[in-house]
């Protein structure tokens, strides 16, 4: 009796730990694994390349952001560089809203979405990994129904664009434009 109690412990505390591994694993899994280099949640390294986010069945107003790849010297224009994008879907706390595509020769890209929900506490946010050359840069992009807004961190990490640091925010009936430039 005293073996088959042993046994019987061993085997139950060796599935509780099972189990609660597996647990956390599963609920973390996607942070662990697909947030390893960015700092903002919801990154997914497999973004698809596309430059319209926007849901088919989206009642809210839509949103164009565009803007500049820069240098770090905030003059030079990054021809090609790689932009990846991702926010919160509207009423909803999923990162469905990503797309991938690339600046132009001039540095210019340009792409459409929803407003992003937001998380409690924060405004709404979309998130951008710059790549060029070997050099990757992380932001975000602050917005609400009325301005766009820099962090802290932005500011610090791309002040060198001078007159062209600061979002630009226009807003007709139907839609809202952002012009928001980084560097890399």
């Amino acid at each position: 009796m005293f073996q088959y109690t042993k046994g019987r412990r061993q085997f139950i505390s060796k599935f509780a730990l099972a189990l609660a591994g597996t647990t956390f694993l599963s609920s973390h899994t996607y942070s662990l694994f697909n947030n390893v280099d960015s700092p903002f949640e919801g990154y997914d390294p497999k973004i698809g390349d596309k430059n319209d986010l926007r849901s088919h069945n989206s009642r809210g107003q839509g949103i164009t952001v565009s803007g500049k790849v820069y240098s770090k010297n905030g003059v030079t224009v990054r021809p090609n560089a790689q932009i990846k994008v991702w926010h919160l879907s509207p009423e909803s706390s999923k990162y469905n809203h990503m797309g991938a595509f690339s600046a132009n020769e001039s540095g210019a890209y340009a792409f459409k979405t929803d407003m992003p929900n937001r998380t409690t506490g924060k405004l709404p946010r979309i998130y951008f990994k710059i790549s060029h050359g070997g050099n990757v840069v992380y932001t975000e992009l602050i917005v609400d129904a009325n301005r766009a807004y820099i962090s802290h961190e932005h500011w610090e990490n791309h002040k060198s664009l001078n007159d062209n640091l600061f979002p630009v925010y226009k807003k007709n009936l139907v839609e809202t434009e952002i012009q928001f430039n980084v560097t890399v």
